[in-house]
């Protein structure tokens, strides 16, 4: 007998990630990130700068910021409880949009 699937991604479901996201951008890197609508990509930029930042550079700030800051996530509350809950009669898969490597 198969059991349900629930798929829910992690960053601000589960996780509070933006704004641990920015607060480590600012301290390590001097860069402001600014999620007004606009594509992801489109939301960083070195303090003083008019341009956002390419691709290339997002994908290696949101790889250093998964490899060295997931200890610092906090979790959104009730999220915990919740997956733990659907845990007993569902299978639960969390996706993210970080490459294959990370997704250990």
């Amino acid at each position: 007998m198969s059991r349900p699937l629930v798929i829910t991604d992690c960053d601000e479901v589960l996780l509070h990630m933006v704004r641990h996201f920015r607060a480590w951008l600012a301290a390590e890197h001097d860069i402001e990130f600014v999620l007004e609508g606009r594509p992801f990509v489109q939301s960083m930029r070195r303090r003083g700068a008019a341009d956002w930042l390419g691709e290339a550079e997002m994908w290696t700030l949101l790889g250093g910021f998964f490899d060295t800051q997931m200890p610092a996530q906090t979790a959104i509350e009730g999220a915990v409880a919740a997956v733990a809950e659907m845990r007993r009669a569902a299978d639960v898969v969390v996706l993210t949009n970080l490459v294959d490597a990370r997704r250990e």
